[in-house]
């Protein structure tokens, strides 16, 4: 199992830094991305996307440094259950590098945006959320 860095954030890695590398990727791979939003907390870095024309970013993954820049534990974020869960990449691994984990949340997060207006798809988000929690799932 990989070793997890401990730290304010982590030791040698800095939200800004994060922020500039994934968005030289989102402007190649993820057009519709605006913007990466890197937030801070307890050890581990919470990933956002904005699109363009709406102010709330979309939370995306939470990631945590594994004693390497390119080795990363992956949480993905549920909207149902608003909350972000560690979860496998494309590769089978649970650990992967940013551009990664960046990627595989964004094929959920990111894929059906430009088909709905961005409302609409907030409102999905959080009509699955309410389902969840009120124990209705389905339709």
């Amino acid at each position: 199992m990989a070793k997890r860095v401990t730290g304010a954030a982590t030791k040698d890695v800095e939200c800004g830094e994060i922020a500039e590398r994934l968005r030289k990727h989102a402007r190649t791979r993820w057009p519709i991305c605006t913007e990466v939003v890197v937030k801070a907390s307890r050890g581990a870095f919470y990933l956002a996307a904005r699109v363009d024309g709406h102010e709330d970013p979309i939370e995306m993954c939470r990631v945590r440094e594994l004693g390497s820049a390119d080795l990363w534990e992956f949480g993905f974020f549920s909207a149902a259950g608003e909350r972000y869960e560690l979860n496998i990449l494309p590769s089978g691994s649970p650990y992967g590098t940013l551009e990664e984990c960046f990627d595989c949340a964004a094929i959920v997060h990111l894929s059906n945006v430009p088909t709905m207006d961005f409302a609409t798809y907030l409102k999905m988000q959080r009509r699955a959320g309410r389902r969840k929690s009120s124990g209705k799932g389905g339709r």
